[in-house]
């Protein structure tokens, strides 16, 4: 298994740190000049926005440097053509009701894995839907072979009772690490006109679209480089 994990870690404590560490320098020196801390406020006053600058270059070059992943030596590298086919041959997995929970598409240099599925629910006194789609974004540099990989989230659900009617929604552009569960008792209406009663489950796990995603690029010569924006 591809441990992508500790590279989300060390880069979020990366980050983390260039809020905590100038905080702590900062309390630590009012605390040590006291009433003389006065004297330096022009200083100080400088340093914040030259620091603010700094912080912001840095959060966003931190993940190109910890969240890229490369292949071993000697790997040769195969075309865009080879990679598309590879995936739509992995990610031909069918959900609970017989449908395709993958998209593969191509245009240009972008290949994109979209994943969506979705839960209906029928109660004694509520409907409601739950959808959610993760599109997975590479963008290909066949010169160099290198993969750079970006996530796009859309979640959205309705429910309606007899006295109330609820929507929500939301989006989310980076790379996250996900498992995400959903239940719902709901009763189904058969086609041959009988009920039978069910816990429907709606489930997103990143790992198993990220350990194939990111297996198939390496094993294939690419380099990979994980994108937050």
């Amino acid at each position: 298994m591809i441990n992508y994990t500790s590279k989300f870690i060390i880069t979020w404590l990366a980050e983390v740190s260039l809020v905590i560490v100038p905080l702590t320098l900062f309390f630590l020196l009012v605390f040590l000049l006291g009433d003389k801390m006065g004297r330096y406020i022009n200083i100080v006053l400088w340093i914040i926005p030259i620091y603010l600058i700094f912080a912001l270059v840095m959060f966003f070059y931190i993940p190109t440097q910890i969240l890229v992943f490369k292949p071993n030596v000697g790997i040769a590298s195969v075309s865009q053509l080879v990679l598309v086919d590879k995936f739509e041959k992995e990610f031909s997995v069918k959900n609970d009701e017989g449908k395709n929970l993958f998209e593969v598409t191509s245009d240009g240099n972008k290949i994109t894995i979209t994943w969506s599925n979705k839960l209906n629910y029928s109660q004694l006194i509520s409907i409601g839907v739950s959808s959610w789609k993760r599109a997975f974004i590479l963008r290909l540099d066949e010169n160099k072979h290198v993969a750079s990989l970006s996530q796009k989230d859309v979640d959205w659900s309705w429910g309606a009772t007899v006295n109330n009617l609820s929507f929500s929604g939301s989006f989310f552009k980076g790379i996250s690490i996900e498992l995400k569960v959903v239940y719902k008792p709901s009763f189904i209406f058969n086609d041959d006109g009988s009920v039978s009663f069910d816990v429907k489950k709606l489930k997103y796990s990143s790992d198993e679209i990220m350990q194939p995603l990111l297996k198939i690029l390496l094993d294939n010569g690419w380099t990979v480089r994980l994108s937050i924006i």
